[in-house]
């Protein structure tokens, strides 16, 4: 039952579904198919916004792109103005001729905090508009990949002649002999 309401929900990931495409996608019968769409509502997940007619809950409708930039830049914005005041405060901490060490650590711990969910944002942006955190070599290996396939594909729509892969070579005295052979013995014996 959980595969088919989790198959509902990826139907309507991609936005409102009447309910015919519904019980057509999931290839179960139009009564439990609509058992499992009130299941889905009850539980918050789905809402019908007219009869017939349903889509995701706005909880657990996916964001846009440009919905994603807003969330990341208010988040950049909210930790770069967190870190200039604990900076004062750091810095004012450090003016003083006997700070405090347990504030002192507060502060550090508080920067050191702030610093690693900066990381764990910039590695999530990276994953929702490039496919991979800002790891290089990650980028490398996937670009490398992307070649290979590409050269795969290319292969495959050359011509025969070009589909030829050589595995070994004659001895080299067998070679000069191969090549003064007429063309018409050369095809005679090529596989």
């Amino acid at each position: 039952m959980r595969e088919h309401l989790n198959h509902i929900l990826e139907l309507l990931n991609s936005g409102e579904k009447r309910s015919r495409e519904i019980f057509e996608a999931v290839n179960v019968s139009e009564g439990t198919a609509r058992k499992y769409l009130k299941i889905l509502q009850e539980e918050n997940k789905v809402v019908s916004p007219q009869k017939g007619l349903y889509d995701l809950h706005e909880d657990y409708r996916p964001l846009t792109p440009l919905e994603n930039r807003k969330i990341v830049k208010d988040l950049i914005h909210f930790q770069r103005d967190t870190l200039i005041i604990h900076r004062r405060d750091l810095d004012f901490l450090l003016t003083q001729p006997d700070p405090d060490p347990d504030e002192k650590q507060r502060l550090l711990d508080c920067i050191k905090t702030l610093a690693l969910s900066i990381d764990r944002l910039l590695k999530r942006w990276n994953l929702l508009t490039q496919g991979y955190d800002a790891n290089t070599r990650q980028a490398v290996e996937d670009a490398k990949h992307k070649t290979v396939e590409r050269e795969k594909q290319n292969l495959e729509n050359a011509p025969p002649e070009d589909q030829r892969t050589e595995v070994g070579h004659f001895h080299s005295e067998l070679k000069v002999l191969w090549d003064n052979l007429p063309e018409s013995e050369k095809k005679s014996k090529t596989v």
